[in-house]
């Protein structure tokens, strides 16, 4: 968890290949506990990040839902 904390990092941080890597990392992985930060990149202004945020959300939100 501290690796995709750290591949998150700053969300002013530009390196939007490197968040979507984590964030798909976390639906793989299901990590529930990142849902929150998640949920941020929802609407995030570039495409990637936004859709890789919305399969995300939607693998965690099914594991939360059990």
């Amino acid at each position: 968890e501290d690796a995709i904390h750290a591949l998150l990092g700053d969300e002013d941080d530009e390196d939007h290949y490197l968040k979507s890597c984590a964030i798909y990392t976390i639906g793989l992985l299901r990590l529930k506990t990142f849902c929150e930060e998640v949920e941020r990149y929802l609407t995030h202004d570039n495409p990637l990040l936004r859709e890789t945020a919305r399969q995300t959300f939607e693998k965690i939100s099914k594991e939360m839902d059990r």
